[in-house]
């Protein structure tokens, strides 16, 4: 077999069961030792771990994304809900006329209804 100038031969000494697993993973790969030790030396373990963090950060990036879309929906269904409410008791309270704390409870109401359609122009 002829020398390759882009090619050094070199030694190794390997422990036996560091070279059994070799020897193992390059059979079931279809490869030879050689190439199987090549792909090691090649793969910098260092970025696997990176791109392993990664992911689990993305995914809970994604799960807290849903998390607080769920979130949301509820908090929505709820204001939704709650001016609907208003609105039955600002009917209710129509007729309710001058001062009083029936009368400072219906600007209460009032205001209640117009921060609650404020708020709800900014949903998304």
């Amino acid at each position: 077999m002829p020398i390759d100038d882009t090619t050094i031969k070199t030694s190794l000494r390997l422990p036996k069961t560091l070279h059994a697993e070799i020897e193992a993973a390059a059979s079931s790969a279809g490869l030879t030792i050689n190439a199987e030790m090549l792909v090691r030396v090649q793969t910098d373990p260092r970025n696997n771990s990176a791109d392993a963090i990664l992911k689990k950060i993305e995914e809970r990036d994604g799960a807290v994304e849903d998390g607080l879309r769920r979130q949301n929906a509820v908090l929505w269904t709820t204001v939704d809900h709650a001016e609907d409410v208003l609105k039955r008791v600002s009917t209710a309270m129509a007729k309710v006329s001058g001062e009083g704390e029936a009368a400072a409870l219906k600007r209460d109401i009032e205001f209640a209804l117009k921060l609650i359609t404020a708020v709800g122009t900014s949903r998304s």
